[in-house]
């Protein structure tokens, strides 16, 4: 028999599914991304929209997502950082954690100038 690590690993590179806990599970499906204005203010970061659908047995199945890229914002002085969230998910009537991308975020490298100007 083989063992439930072997299981996941097949899983993970047959189906794409992210067995892991902490990281997610089930499938993603890309609904678009975003970047520009917001009324008057400039998106600093660019996000994209996911839909996660979790498998047979998981309840809600499906959990919305907004993941950033990994770039630089503000010309290089910041750069763009994942948020989560932990969600709780039923899985056949237990409770599960998920954590889920919420959103981005620039942030300010302590080592350059335009951080000092800011946050003497």
């Amino acid at each position: 028999m083989a063992s439930k690590g072997f299981m996941q690993a097949v899983l993970i590179l047959l189906l794409g599914i992210a067995l892991v806990k902490g990281q997610g599970i089930g499938t993603l499906t890309n609904w678009g991304c975003k970047r520009g204005n917001e009324g008057q203010y400039a998106l600093l970061c660019r996000e994209c929209f996911y839909i996660r659908t979790l498998p047979a047995g998981y309840s809600p199945r499906r959990v919305w997502e907004v993941k950033c890229q990994a770039q630089e914002c503000l010309k290089g002085y910041g750069k763009c950082l994942q948020q989560y969230l932990i969600q709780t998910v039923l899985n056949n009537g237990r409770e599960e954690e998920l954590r889920t991308a919420t959103g981005c975020k620039c942030a300010l490298r302590h080592d350059q100038r335009l951080y000092n100007e800011y946050y003497p």
